[in-house]
């Protein structure tokens, strides 16, 4: 007979598109960098001071809900490696698709997201970015990123 906890006892690298971080009423009324730090797996991944050595993740998808007040689709944003803007995973883009809520949109990733791997040693979170087109006063969106997780 199978084991009752067969899926229980597996760790994030067992399973693909993993919940790798999240960011719950990001405040969007007013742009800047860094608005929210997501770190990966809560903690972060292990920064070894190696590249080799340290914890690894591929980011496969970026969405963002709009469970707060106002009309997010005209908001630029974008998602990095640090938290100066640049290192994008996403490059800027409209939240066309963020219409009302229960709506959301699904960010493209950057050449950079699409073929490198976030590496512990580099960066340990990703950080969400307002480029431009704020809403208005108490916008909030929540910030989710999935993908698989190489090695923590």
């Amino acid at each position: 007979m199978a084991s009752d906890n067969h899926v229980s006892s597996r760790t994030p690298q067992a399973f693909g598109n993993y919940l790798l971080a999240r960011a719950r009423n990001v405040p969007i009324s007013a742009t800047g960098n860094n608005l929210a730090n997501l770190a990966v797996l809560d903690g972060g991944l292990t920064p070894s001071g190696s590249n080799v050595t340290s914890g690894c993740a591929i980011v496969r998808r970026i969405t963002i809900s709009n469970y707060g007040a106002g009309d997010i689709h005209t908001a630029n944003v974008s998602m990095g490696w640090t938290n100066d803007g640049a290192n994008l995973v996403a490059n800027a883009q409209l939240l066309t698709n963020a219409t009302a809520n229960n709506t959301y949109a699904d960010l493209t990733l950057s050449a950079v997201g699409n073929t490198t791997m976030l590496n512990g040693n580099v960066s340990s979170a990703l950080f969400f970015n307002l480029v431009a087109n704020a809403g208005g006063a108490g916008t909030t969106v929540d910030v989710s990123v999935y993908g698989d997780l190489i090695k923590a």
